[in-house]
């Protein structure tokens, strides 16, 4: 098998894991913005959720980008006669941590502000 048909591949088998963290990133930041329509009031423990929304939102925008330079090592591969498929590996791969960590520290910091409500603000003296 050539290396571009494996560097194909893996850039269709790679992008559903980037999909479904897009769509886990985007669902995420949307429950918590409804959470948060409900009750209308808002204090220091939003603060924790609004961190939480900023990580899903880079967690979101890391995926996209992610995507953007799978599609360019996609096409530099497929367009020269002798592609650096090591390069175009890299490339693409370069924000998978980032992307994953971003999404993972949102989902704490999202169950920090869900244990925070359950302590009674303010707090009686």
């Amino acid at each position: 098998m050539p290396e571009r048909d494996i560097f194909g591949a893996f850039a269709r088998e790679h992008s559903k894991y980037i999909y479904f963290l897009l769509a886990a990133a985007a669902a995420a930041t949307g429950y918590a913005l409804d959470q948060v329509g409900e009750d209308r009031t808002l204090n220091l423990t939003h603060a924790v959720l609004g961190l939480a929304v900023a990580a899903w939102m880079y967690s979101f925008w890391t995926g996209c980008q992610r995507l953007i330079s799978m599609l360019a090592g996609l096409h530099d591969v497929a367009s020269t006669d002798s592609p650096n498929i090591p390069t175009a590996v890299a490339a693409a791969g370069s924000s998978a941590k980032c992307q994953l960590l971003s999404f993972v520290i949102g989902v704490a910091l999202y169950s920090l502000w869900v244990l925070l409500n359950l302590i009674p603000w303010p707090p009686a003296t």
